[in-house]
Parts: structure tokens; C-alpha cells; sequence
């Protein structure tokens, strides 16, 4: 890989990397520049924007302190990872690709193997086509959702929320096109599984310069559509849970706790 370093001034008397490189013929560029945790005046925006977004209070700790990690080439080579496949599936014609992290299994509730949650993968897609439903996102596996989820589309898929995690996932031919299109699939300027999360919400985001940045790098984000398999999808990914500084992954301390009371209360009542 071609590597580079560019520094470039930050916003507020900040100082910020650049860096990028070129793979495949594709230039992608790590920004730190909203890499950095909240400053107070934004930690009171997000308060007032979250609720009217529909973001559950309970986890809006995990916003207001912002990342545990600095943006590293780790994160950018996984999203680099991710871009290729959509790029090579757009490539080869793929009505709609499906996309697994090397970490992840069906959820044993299920009683469910891999060639199972690819039959029923592939059965939603074609009910979600039969019924006219388009689609871009489709989470098959995922965390909690910090926002409130729509209404059903099939008996097994719903509107997605904003949801943290991308362990599995399918693009449509749509959602493809349009990911690629957009300057920002290839800028990583927060966790990927972050920017995927704010297009559910078609560009909202408790932060202001993060719904800023997406909105103006992706402009077809108001009409772009994430569904989802409810609650954790129908698998998960392995972890190495950890006290974090911030809860920003969402699995530690009350915060994780408050996802999991709500939503085994629903799955109760269902």
C-alpha cells in the first residue's frame, strides 16, 4: 500500500491526522477530525437533539463520552475490508450480497446452523420483494438499538433503528449503488458500524457535526432505508467483554443492562 500522511488544522484550535492510502484504485482517507470526544457545549446539544430523534436517555451516556479507541488503521483497513466486498459484489452483477464478519455465529436460541439463517436470509429477501418492499440495509445480526424501531415489514423483519454493531448484514443492488457512490464509504471518520447506524436514521445523528458530515457525504441519506431481524438479529458476535472508559460499545454497566431489561420485556410481552 501506497502510505501517506497528511496533518491538517481541526476545528476549535484543534489539530487533526489525515491519512490515507490507495487500494484497488480507490483512495481512502482516515479523518480523526470527529474522532474526539464531545466538548460540553455539544454534550447539552446532543441532550436536547437525542429525544427528538427518538434515542433512548438511557443510552445516551455512550454519545456524550465519545470513542475508547483513537481512529487507527485497524478501524480503516476493516472498513476498507468492507468496501471491497460491496465493490466486487456491484461488480459481478449481485442482486444483493450478505456480508459476515469472521467472528460471528448464529445465535444457539435458534437452534439455527449456517445454512439456516442463510435459508431464512434469502426467504425474507424474497418475501421483502414479493410484498414491493425496497430496501438498502438489512441487519441480520446487531446490538441493541439506541433508537426506537419501526413498525414490521414481514413477520420477521422490521425498520431498523439506530444500531450499533455490523457483524452481518445484507446491501441490496440499491443499497450497493448507493453506498458506493457516496464520497463517505470511503473516509472513515467514526466507527463504520456508527455511519451505517446514522444512515438507518437517514442521516440523524445526537451529534451535530456527525449528522453534518454524513448528510453533506452522503446525499441520498434521507432516502436511504435500514431493516432489520428485531432486537439481536438472529446471530451474534463473539467478544471479549472489558470495563471500557465510556460504555461506547454499549456492553458494560447500566447501560447495557437498561437494553437488556427493555428488551426482554418486550420479547416477555410479544
Amino acid at each position: 500500500m501506497d502510505l501517506s500522511w497528511v496533518e491538517r488544522p481541526g476545528g476549535q484550535g484543534r489539530r487533526h491526522f489525515e491519512r490515507e492510502v490507495y487500494y484497488n484504485g480507490q483512495r481512502y482517507v482516515a479523518d480523526q477530525s470527529l474522532w474526539h470526544a464531545p466538548s460540553r457545549n455539544e454534550q447539552l446539544a446532543m441532550a436536547q437533539l437525542a429525544p427528538q430523534y427518538g434515542f433512548f436517555k438511557e443510552q445516551l451516556p455512550a454519545f456524550l463520552k465519545g470513542e475508547d479507541e483513537d481512529c487507527s488503521w485497524g478501524y480503516t483497513g476493516c472498513q476498507i475490508a468492507h468496501v471491497e466486498a460491496w465493490r466486487a459484489a456491484l461488480k459481478e452483477g449481485a442482486e444483493w450480497l450478505m456480508l459476515s464478519e469472521d467472528d460471528v455465529l448464529p445465535i444457539p436460541l435458534f437452534g439455527m446452523d449456517w445454512a439456516d439463517v442463510w435459508g431464512v436470509v434469502a426467504q425474507q429477501v424474497q418475501d421483502l420483494r414479493a410484498r414491493g418492499e425496497e430496501w438498502d440495509l438489512l441487519y441480520v445480526g446487531k446490538g441493541s438499538a439506541t433508537s426506537a424501531e419501526g413498525p414490521f415489514v414481514t413477520p420477521l423483519v422490521i425498520e431498523a433503528g439506530y444500531n450499533l454493531k455490523m457483524h452481518c448484514y445484507c446491501l441490496s443492488r440499491r443499497g450497493l449503488s448507493r453506498m458506493l457512490s457516496a464520497e463517505l464509504s470511503y473516509m472513515s471518520i467514526r466507527p463504520q458500524d456508527e455511519i451505517l447506524a446514522a444512515l438507518s436514521k437517514r442521516g440523524r445523528h445526537p451529534r451535530v457535526c456527525v449528522a453534518e458530515r454524513v448528510q453533506r457525504c452522503f446525499p441520498t441519506c434521507d432516502e436511504f432505508r435500514a431493516l432489520a431481524f428485531p432486537f439481536w438479529g438472529i446471530v451474534f458476535q463473539l467478544q471479549s467483554f472489558r470495563s471500557l472508559r465510556s460504555s461506547s460499545h454499549l456492553c458494560n454497566e447500566e447501560v447495557a443492562e437498561s437494553a437488556i431489561h427493555r428488551e426482554g420485556a418486550l420479547a416477555g410481552g410479544a
